[in-house]
């Protein structure tokens, strides 16, 4: 069982506590700068009282006592001066003691078996301990703790970042509170429990609030209303201390931690002029103080650039990673380390220069130019001793040269040799595997190393320093749970760039699109919002409208697909189970194989669900998988590099990722293309030819075949179940090595179409005549169609091999020819009403 043991000197922290509650800050800084300015003020004054009366003849008493009295009133006002200032000078100390002493402290050690440990305290959580008596009592009214909503800021401000509105909290505050009882060292021991799992050595506000969360039923409800978990608690209080802290290093301008972001004067003086250099380059310097947080999450990267840059010679590092990766972000950030002086040793007193390739290119009209610019350039940086050049878009760099007849390499070889400079080379993946790679020149010199994947995780840390700049620009206000939303719905829907670009686009937008002349809160419906008008994609839940459509979806498929219940409710489970946010965020959508005869409604089914679910049956795109048997079937798929051509469903993808794609007589296609839909099916995407990803995880993926159709003919004549026959068909064509049980096992359902009968085929021959009696309708024609006709109609255009597929024909060879004559022939006109007779019917 842990014991706990409390040590004073977390106690100094109440001291500080109190000083701020008896003289805020706001109020000690309004008396600061009044002091100071009456002080000022009135120094001023005398002085110059004092140089008119020593400027006047007869020497200064005399010339004061003709013209202000006397002397005695210059002294007062100096007097009083000085008083004043002797009170702003208390009131500037006792800024610089607050805040220098309301730094967490070490309060509680906690021994287990594991052994001690000790959980340092800070002044949002003292105060929150303060309002329970603690350490004083040994009895704790738990829910006291309230209070602090009303005492704290912090408190406030991290409920406005969880989207909990003023009404809200003001409920909550009026609510009766229930007498709650606990040991102090029972509530202290919960407090490290919470901190323990928050994985956290500080006690602090997060902590206070998790435990509350915990033990008042009453804020837990608040919190669930504003759909606030315990994931978004913590990360909103992290987010908010993370803030003041910030706030703090800035405002103690005199701390080591503060003044290390200051530029060292004189540096540059011990190292050589680079007059050219500063031409062609500029300075990569850090846009301010960030997180500790998103400090730490890159040092990883920055400490291995530091290390591969510290090398004794070719200390040179080829920085990969996508445009939007944080390429610049990272270097920016090393840039700020040496700054400070923590970077490695070698490092110290160095300039990150950033190269203009361009610039270079551009301003030199020959080879030979080119050539002495650059050697210019590189012998300036090797004189310097302090610079570390960023060569950005280096395959570019290096393409331009050779274009201009130059060896850029052959120039730059020596120079990355040396020991007096390093060279950071930035490339996108693609251009660093078909460029770079297979210059063996380049692997020697240069070491590899990539920026690192942005988990969910580390996106956030980016993105809460990130809202607050777009906050500042915006007049807007973000919640966590938009920031957590950005990161998921970027990553998850936003095909196009990486993070953390994409989900910072993402606030920007939802930014600009909520701004005006009153602050607004954004929430994850907004970012949700911005997601929807980016890429057409509904995101959110379904509203009511489209939730009462999606329960009667069977009805609505069925006003144009005839019989195929078992088709039509596989289909509509999967769009029910899409809208209500069950299905997996990795796959598509609903992925299904019609299995079926020709003509039964395997291709009507795919258009009506197109119509349905994505608004259009333009939102389908078609594939013949007979284009795709052969070698090259999947270059035509996604791409090929060495002709630079496009796939075709890469293009349909990207330009439509919301939609539905058909994939007929899906048996025929290559085995390439079948390896392909393995991962498409289970990943939700694949990668073109030119490394680029493409989602189809917002798509619904239908393929149609033949196979089995003879078998499913022979088991619909024997009667079998539905279900059986289901059965026995995925068996055949398995067995028949038609398709691997892998990609049947992808499909989220494999769906057999039987053929058609008597009473079907007449309710399909009504469907095609009634759009017929529409598009008559148009031109005022009023088209009767009758019984007789539509039977005529399904015995005609059936056909047990093509199943319904002829009807269409049919319609357009007999009917549609006996109308077009009649009004060729004037007997039908705008306002006629046409019914064919039963000859007319019988000489179809």
């Amino acid at each position: 069982m842990a014991s706990f043991r409390i040590d004073p000197l977390g106690l100094e922290i109440y001291k500080a506590n109190h000083l701020e509650r008896f003289m805020p800050r706001p109020r000690r800084l309004l008396f600061l700068s009044l002091f100071s300015f009456l002080a000022l003020a009135l120094g001023m004054i005398a002085l110059v009282l004092y140089a008119v009366g020593g400027s006047a003849g007869g020497g200064l008493d005399q010339a004061f006592a003709g013209s202000l009295g006397n002397m005695q009133l210059v002294r007062r006002m100096f007097g009083l001066s000085l008083m004043l200032g002797s009170v702003g000078w208390i009131f500037m100390l006792l800024e610089f003691y607050l805040l220098s002493i309301i730094r967490p402290k070490p309060f509680l050690v906690v021994s287990d078996e594991s052994g001690e440990r000790v959980l340092s305290l800070d002044a949002a959580c003292a105060l929150g301990l303060e309002l329970l008596g603690i350490p004083g009592t040994s009895q704790v009214a738990v829910l006291r703790l309230r209070d602090i909503f009303t005492e704290s800021p912090e408190a406030f401000v991290i409920l406005q970042r969880l989207g909990v509105s003023d009404t809200s909290l003001g409920e909550f505050l009026a609510r009766p509170r229930p007498e709650l009882f606990m040991s102090r060292d029972e509530f202290l021991g919960a407090l490290g429990a919470v901190a323990l799992d928050a994985k956290s050595s500080v006690l602090g506000m997060r902590e206070l609030l998790g435990l509350l969360m915990q033990i008042d039923k009453d804020f837990e409800q608040m919190l669930f209303a504003a759909q606030v978990h315990k994931t978004e608690l913590y990360g909103a209080a992290s987010w908010v201390r993370a803030g003041y802290e910030t706030r703090d290093l800035r405002l103690r301008w005199w701390d080591a931690a503060y003044l290390a972001h200051v530029p060292r004067l004189g540096t540059a003086i011990a190292y050589g002029y680079t007059y050219l250099l500063d031409r062609h380059a500029r300075e990569l310097v850090s846009g301010g103080i960030k997180s500790a947080a998103h400090m730490q999450f890159e040092m990883e990267v920055i400490q291995s650039l530091e290390s591969a840059l510290s090398r004794s010679a070719e200390a040179n590092v080829l920085f990969i990673g996508e445009p939007g990766s944080g390429k610049h972000t990272i270097l920016e950030d090393l840039a700020r380390t040496i700054m400070e002086g923590t970077a490695a040793p070698a490092l110290q007193y160095k300039r990150v220069l950033v190269l203009d390739t361009s610039g270079l290119t551009a301003g030199a009209k020959t080879k030979g130019d080119f050539e002495e610019l650059v050697i210019r350039v590189m012998n300036e940086a090797v004189r310097a001793g302090n610079i570390i050049l960023v060569i950005e878009n280096f395959a570019e760099f290096l393409e331009s040269a050779h274009a201009l007849g130059v060896d850029a390499m052959g120039i730059l070889e020596p120079y990355l040799k040396s020991s007096v400079i390093q060279v950071v080379a930035l490339s996108d993946p693609n251009k660093f595997h078909n460029i770079l790679e297979p210059n063996g020149v380049v692997m020697q010199l240069f070491s590899k190393i990539d920026v690192p994947v942005t988990g969910a995780a580390g996106t956030i840390i980016v993105l809460e320093d990130a809202a607050l700049e777009i906050e500042a620009r915006f007049g807007v206000l973000f919640t966590y749970q938009a920031l957590k939303g950005a990161a998921e719905l970027a990553d998850r829907y936003i095909v196009q760039g990486v993070m953390p670009e994409k989900a910072i686009d993402l606030l920007d937008r939802a930014a600009a699109s909520s701004s005006g002349p009153r602050p607004r809160v954004i929430t994850r419906e907004h970012i949700e919002a911005a997601v929807e008008a980016s890429t057409k994609i509904p995101v959110a839940k379904a509203r009511e409208g489209e939730a009462q459509k999606l329960l009667k979806i069977e009805e609505i498929l069925h006003q144009r697909i005839i019989g195929q219940d078992e088709a039509v409710r596989a289909v509509s489970n999967a769009l029910r189970k899409a809208r209500s946010g069950l299905h997996g965020d990795k796959r598509p959508i609903g992925s299904f194989l019609f299995l079926g005869p020709t003509g039964v409604g395997k291709t009507e089914t795919a258009k009506a669900l197109a119509e349905v679910y994505f608004g259009s049956e333009e939102a389908m795109s078609r594939f013949d998988m007979s284009e795709y048997q052969s070698i090259e079937g999947i270059e035509k798929f996604i791409g090929a590099f060495a002709t630079k051509e496009q796939g075709t469903l890469a293009t349909a993808l990207r330009s439509r990722p919301f939609s539905l794609a058909l994939f007929d007589e899906f048996e025929k296609s290559s085995k390439e293309v079948i390896n392909l839909f393995l991962q498409i099916l289970e990943e939700g995407f694949f990668t073109d030819a030119f490394g680029k990803r493409v989602s189809a995880r917002d798509t619904i993926i239908i393929a149609t075949s033949n196979a089995g159709s003879n078998l499913i003919w022979d088991l619909v004549r024997a009667g079998k179940d539905p279900v059986v026959l289901q059965r026995e068909v995925v068996d055949a064509i398995r067995q028949q090595g038609v398709f691997s049980p892998e990609i049947l096992n992808r499909f989220d359902a494999i769906v057999v179409f039987h053929p058609l009968d008597k009473s079907n085929l007449v309710a399909v021959a009504r469907l095609l005549l009634e759009d017929l009696r529409k598009g008559l309708a148009k031109q005022d024609i009023d088209f009767v169609i009758t019984d007789d006709l539509v039977v005529k109609i399904a015995e005609i255009g059936y056909d047990p091999v093509m199943g319904a597929r002829p009807m269409r024909r049919a319609i357009s060879d007999r009917v549609e020819q006996v109308i077009a004559q009649k009004i060729l022939e004037g007997k039908l006109t705008r306002g006629s009403q046409l019914s064919f007779t039963p000859e007319e019917i019988s000489s179809l």
